[in-house]
């Protein structure tokens, strides 16, 4: 299984952090439905959680639920295409808090091109 194809992901949460050491996380959540036949069906919601620390750091806390077959499937995969993904992920806002481009990925990296840039 290469991944699953690009989805439709509404915003189900969101608040924003209080800016404040020890103050209220930032949370936004999302959902996805893949559908298709019993073996294609995947159903996804991913929180993320953005906490504010010292020494204008942050730290940043995800938790995800992936149901379906195709789901299962990937996260036996080896390298972990998801780990991967959410590490990219990370690396992006990073990138993007600083104002740089993105770069090139642990996909692509681990030879797992999902991207278009990646290939």
């Amino acid at each position: 299984m290469s991944g699953f194809p690009v989805l439709t992901c509404p915003v189900e949460e969101y608040q924003e952090p209080s800016g404040k050491v020890g103050g209220s996380p930032g949370r936004i959540a999302w959902s996805a439905e893949l559908d298709g036949k019993p073996d294609e069906k995947v159903s996804v919601y991913h929180a993320w959680l953005v906490e504010d620390l010292e020494g204008g750091r942050v730290r940043i806390l995800t938790q995800e639920s992936q149901n379906g077959k195709p789901a299962a499937q990937l996260a036996e995969a080896k390298p972990n295409k998801m780990v991967l993904g959410h590490q990219d992920w990370c690396d992006g806002l990073i990138r993007a808090a600083r104002g740089e481009s993105t770069k090139e990925t642990n996909l692509k990296a681990a030879g797992l091109g999902a991207y278009p840039k990646d290939k």
